[in-house]
């Protein structure tokens, strides 16, 4: 999935880690998983919408919980009556 195209000026994303997008009633098994093969969780964001980890020598990786957030997004404010 080409997760720039989501955005609305796609030059702006920060590239480097993966995204992987999880079901939410496995969210916390997946956060698991990573902290048991030597992830560490770095913070949670202010919507809760990913959580961000590292490893020494290994790429970042976001786990996310949504694509986007359609209520903090200008952007998408039409879409919520489209979905």
């Amino acid at each position: 999935l080409g997760i720039a195209v989501t955005y609305p000026n796609p030059y702006t994303r920060i590239m480097g880690d993966f995204d992987i997008l999880v079901k939410p009633e496995v969210f916390d098994q997946a956060a698991d998983a990573l902290k048991e093969i030597g992830y560490h969780q770095v913070h949670h964001d202010h919507l809760d919408k990913h959580i961000p980890f590292v490893k020494v020598g290994a790429p970042s990786i976001e786990l996310h919980r949504a694509l986007f957030s359609l209520s903090n997004c200008d952007f998408y404010k039409d879409y919520e009556d489209i979905l």
